[in-house]
């Protein structure tokens, strides 16, 4: 009952429709309301998303087409002795699911953030394009030291001005507090739902300056702000793929970089056609 009256208070809005929403998998008689069978169907989501991914592996394997995957990987390893195979696919489905449900919408939000970045700002493109032709140029030699290490530092300032500049998750994930505490003379019991706003700290002048306006180089100094310190989370909630998740947007970032030319779209008469871009104001930032 406790970590259900948690949802409760994070969810506010659930309280009016009662107990049935957040009861688990054996719901009782919810009255036919149109509105608790949404919310049902909206917790079975994750469960649906994890078992469609996980038999999807399955068939492959048994058709003999499977590609390389994480699931691949461990479906070909043998059973531990004390688990049955309901009991192994279960583990398997829900930690891939895991997996690819945390960083999915982020990382398409992330893109598609970068994407609008680029078009909105050329000079950048520009920029990262004529060291990405510098460095490849050298191919036929060695490229120096000092020439990789600026193209890599240039392109890691990049790629931190996209997670900074439009915060994917601007506040984070939901954390409760397992003491009372007091911050700046505001106390805050034990049991308390906290959201840090890391849009606030990502955009907080004193933090950086301009903080609104797209500048990759402010990264290139030292005494820029560490991203890890927001847009990854706190404390035991911090993004357990922090690692994995900054190397995978690098790559995407670089790919993009080399293979396309980003431009806004332009009219009849030959014109860039300027667009009014929006951003949802939910729990993901993503233009649209």
């Amino acid at each position: 009952m406790y970590k259900r009256q948690k949802h409760i208070d994070f969810l506010a809005c659930h309280k009016w429709y009662g107990y049935c929403i957040i009861a688990g998998p054996s719901y009782p008689d919810c009255g036919g309301d149109p509105r608790i069978i949404l919310h049902l169907n909206f917790q079975k989501s994750p469960l649906k998303m994890r078992l469609c991914l996980y038999e999807y592996a399955v068939c492959q394997k048994a058709s003999g087409t499977e590609k390389p995957s994480f699931v691949a990987s461990l479906l070909d390893q043998d059973i531990p002795i004390d688990m049955d195979q309901d009991e192994s696919a279960d583990i398997i489905s829900w930690t891939a699911g895991s997996m690819y449900g945390a960083g999915g919408e982020t990382m398409h939000a992330t893109i598609v953030n970068f994407v609008l970045a680029m078009m909105e700002h050329p000079e950048v493109q520009k920029k990262r394009m004529m060291k990405s032709t510098q460095l490849h140029r050298s191919a036929n030699h060695p490229p120096k030291g000092v020439l990789v290490q600026a193209h890599l530092y240039s392109g890691k300032a990049l790629m931190k001005e996209v997670l900074h500049w439009k915060v994917a998750l601007p506040l984070g994930i939901v954390h409760c507090t397992t003491e009372n505490d007091d911050f700046r003379g505001f106390n805050i019991p034990e049991g308390s739902i906290v959201l840090a706003n890391a849009w606030a700290i990502a955009h907080d002048s004193k933090n950086y300056d301009n903080p609104l306006n797209f500048v990759p180089e402010r990264f290139l100094s030292l005494r820029a702000l560490d991203l890890e310190n927001h847009v990854f989370g706190f404390g035991r909630r911090v993004c357990l793929g922090i690692h994995f998740v900054k190397n995978e947007v690098w790559i995407f970032i670089a790919c993009l970089l080399w293979g396309l030319n980003f431009s806004k779209p332009r009219g009849d008469d030959g014109f860039e056609v300027e667009q009014d871009v929006e951003f949802t104001s939910s729990f993901l930032c993503i233009a649209f």
